[in-house]
């Protein structure tokens, strides 16, 4: 994913323009808030039950963990214009340091986004297939 996401950002089909920065952070904090808004709604009694509709609905569960895998694979472009506008920018190298931390920590999010995918889909064969 990692490379597949690099290969496309090095040969220009994907840019990383404030269009496309805006639009991922949108994505990010919507997904954010709707994940907030149904841990207080399941903390209160009366919208307890509507919570536990999408909250209990393993395919509800498998479609958002796809979600954060596309959100953190678009991080993933992100962050490769901030390591290019570093090193063409020629900037100190105190800059190295959290650039590479954010690169680190979006593939670590992917990577766990990935294994809940996968345990959702096992919990889901187990579940309810053979």
């Amino acid at each position: 994913m990692v490379f597949t996401m690099l290969l496309l950002y090095t040969s220009g089909k994907i840019k990383a323009t404030e269009k496309f920065k805006s639009v991922t952070l949108a994505l990010l904090l919507s997904t954010i808030s709707i994940s907030i808004l149904a841990f207080i709604g399941y903390l209160i009694t009366a919208t307890r039950g509507y919570v536990m509709i999408f909250a209990g609905n393993p395919i509800f569960d498998i479609a958002m963990s796809v979600i954060f895998i596309i959100i953190a694979a678009l991080f993933l472009i992100s962050d490769f214009q901030i390591i290019r506008e570093t090193v063409e920018n020629q900037r100190p190298k105190e800059y190295e340091w959290s650039v590479s931390f954010g690169l680190a920590f979006t593939v670590i999010w992917l990577y766990f986004k990935v294994l809940d995918l996968l345990i959702r889909f096992m919990t889901l064969k187990t579940n309810y297939g053979e």
